[in-house]
């Protein structure tokens, strides 16, 4: 390696290298002549042309590999910015019996190199190069240029409302409000989001003067005017009559007119305000519309789009419980342990607990469906209904279906179910009127 003294100046008093980076251990370090020649008269580098800060090369010997037969550089045309270069010395490993360097040999001009001693250390254990793979021709090496590549850790995005929302789809409204209450975060919209979730939960209690009393922003008004439909039926027409005028494209309010829509069994205005909407629990609420009008392969494909949006998500789980049960079949196993997953996750609840139950009924296991109920469920209006229908099946007795009728009707008494109830009642007694009478 012969370098042209005209190109090449160093001045060695600009060299500084970094003890904490470089350590050297001469025992460790043989070079041989045969291999590494230097003579001082031939090697001059100007320091105009050459300014190497070693404090920031970084290399990875790993990643760089020369072969002498296929890597030939020109001295006279190459050009590199060492300023540019990083090589980090932990990253390189030499190995001594492969470096050996006969002293006779090396000839350096004390004059031009200045180096303390006591500033460069190399870590043998930590370089390895092998001399026979690193040859390098200095007439066929053309210009170089090293930038840098700095790569950023991306951070994903952490759902603060992730309990909360949780806890509210699965029917945990009092974890809910807990999980709200313990959220901490100055960020407007979470907040707002937060609030969609508390505010319901205690609708879901029907605890709706809490509700009514309190001051909400104009983003949730539609909460209070869900709560005033569930608490005052004298109020509903009107608020009926304001909802059939009323045009908007808020995900929270559309949620809250769809459901008032639903309770009303107005499923067609309810899936026409739904259509505006992109919030996953709007397409939750199609699919569970779609299933009351029994559109069984509509809500199939509602259930897709949800999976395709987030198919991981607590509230596409249970969407795809509920059409798997309604469409009956071999399904039904596949919609048991989708529950039973989530129960293994977040504990039971009583939407998950009647989520089972249903599913049992359907299997025609009607004493383990019972024992659910009895356990898990509660005495929401779902509960109840379910409890009629495994007590029927199961033969409980007159009085305590009649004792069941009676929670329901002081819950719900224009629920749907019981005016189907009261319907086939009424069929019955006229059909045993036609043959009294005969």
């Amino acid at each position: 390696m012969k370098v042209d003294s005209n190109e090449i100046n160093v001045d060695y008093n600009e060299m500084k290298v970094d003890s904490n980076e470089i350590n050297v251990d001469s025992n460790e370090m043989k070079v041989d002549s045969n291999e590494m020649k230097v003579d001082s008269n031939e090697m001059k580098v100007d320091s105009n042309e050459m300014n190497v800060d070693y404090n920031e090369m970084k290399v990875d010997s790993n990643e760089m590999k020369v072969d002498s037969n296929e890597k030939k550089v020109d001295s006279n045309e190459m050009k590199v910015d060492y300023n540019e270069m990083k090589v980090d010395s932990n990253e390189m490993k030499v190995d001594s019996n492969e470096m050996k360097v006969d002293s006779n040999e090396m000839k350096v001009d004390s004059n031009e190199i200045n180096v303390d001693s006591n500033e460069m250390k190399v870590d043998s254990n930590e370089m390895k190069v092998d001399s026979n793979e690193m040859k390098v021709d200095s007439n066929e090496m053309k210009k170089l240029h090293f930038t840098p590549t700095i790569m950023a850790n991306a951070e994903s995005d952490v759902d603060e409302l992730f309990d909360v929302r949780n806890s509210y789809y699965l029917g945990n409204y009092q974890q809910c409000i807990k999980e709200g209450q313990r959220l901490k975060t100055t960020d407007p919209k979470v907040l707002l989001e937060k609030d969609f979730y508390v505010w319901r939960s205690y609708l879901a209690q029907k605890k709706y003067k809490v509700v009514l009393e309190e001051k909400l922003p104009e983003e949730l008004s539609c909460i209070k005017i869900f709560a005033e439909y569930l608490s005052n039926p004298s109020k509903r027409e009107s608020i009926l009559s304001f909802l059939d005028k009323e045009n908007t494209s808020s995900d929270f309010h559309i949620i809250c007119y769809a459901s008032i829509y639903i309770e009303e069994a107005n499923y067609e205005a309810a899936l026409r305000l739904l259509n505006f909407g992109s919030h996953l629990e709007i397409i939750a609420l199609k699919i569970h519309t779609y299933l009351i009008m029994y559109r069984n392969d509509m809500a199939l494909k509602e259930l897709k789009i949800m999976q395709d949006k987030d198919e991981d998500n607590t509230l596409t789980q249970l969407s795809s419980a509920w059409v798997h049960i309604a469409n009956n079949g071999d399904k039904l196993s596949e919609a048991y342990y989708t529950l039973q997953d989530l129960i293994d996750k977040h504990g039971t609840t009583p939407t998950l607990a009647n989520a089972q139950a249903a599913v049992l009924l359907a299997q025609e296991k009607f004493e383990e469906a019972w024992d659910v109920l009895q356990d898990n469920a509660g005495d929401s209006v779902d509960t109840l209904v379910n409890n009629m229908v495994a007590a029927g099946r199961l033969g409980k007795g007159h009085e305590v279906y009649n004792r069941i009728l009676s929670q329901l009707q002081d819950v719900q008494p224009k629920g749907k179910f019981l005016q189907t109830y009261q319907e086939k009642a009424q069929d019955f007694d006229n059909l045993v009127a036609i043959y009294a009478n005969k």
